[in-house]
């Protein structure tokens, strides 16, 4: 029997919030910044409209949203093909409280928990963006899932 808790175990007991209501639980060390992807046509139009909402997102009633450790697999599931997209930087802290962490879809293999915003979200938020072209090679998805996880390892004795 350890005397103390493993360091990690210890962080992550204290970064649990109280409530567990689904979308209340985020991920030890709730990142700074979430990510938006499009197509750069899909951005001039954002910026004309006031609107970074995307026909997926208005179908699932939320906007899409990546950690950083979420953009390879966003991109290579749902931009896979396109031969350049724009990644948009926001702030976390911008989108409370209706930004809410959530478990993806049982049958689309992805793991962790995904940032997903309830409310209007315009191009005033993005505090960066980048235009990137497709790279020379890709990561098997089986990698990028286990990237996702974002796990912790625990500290033992």
């Amino acid at each position: 029997m350890l005397a103390h808790p493993p360091v990690a175990l210890t962080f992550i007991l204290r970064t649990l919030p109280l409530s567990t209501k689904p979308g209340d639980i985020k991920p030890p060390g709730t990142p700074v910044w979430v990510y938006k992807i499009m197509t750069p046509e899909q951005w001039n139009d954002a910026q004309r409209l006031n609107d970074l909402y995307l026909a997926m997102d208005r179908q699932d009633g939320f906007v899409h949203l990546s950690t950083v450790g979420q953009l390879a697999g966003t991109l290579a599931r749902y931009f896979g093909l396109e031969d350049n997209v724009t990644i948009l930087r926001i702030a976390a802290a911008n989108l409370q409280p209706a930004l809410k962490w959530e478990a993806p879809p049982p049958d689309g293999g992805r793991l962790g928990s995904f940032p997903h915003y309830y409310d209007k979200l315009t191009p005033e938020a993005v505090q960066e963006s980048w235009t990137v072209s497709r790279s020379s090679f890709a990561l098997p998805l089986t990698l990028l899932d286990e990237a996702e996880a974002e796990i912790i390892p625990t500290m033992s004795e």
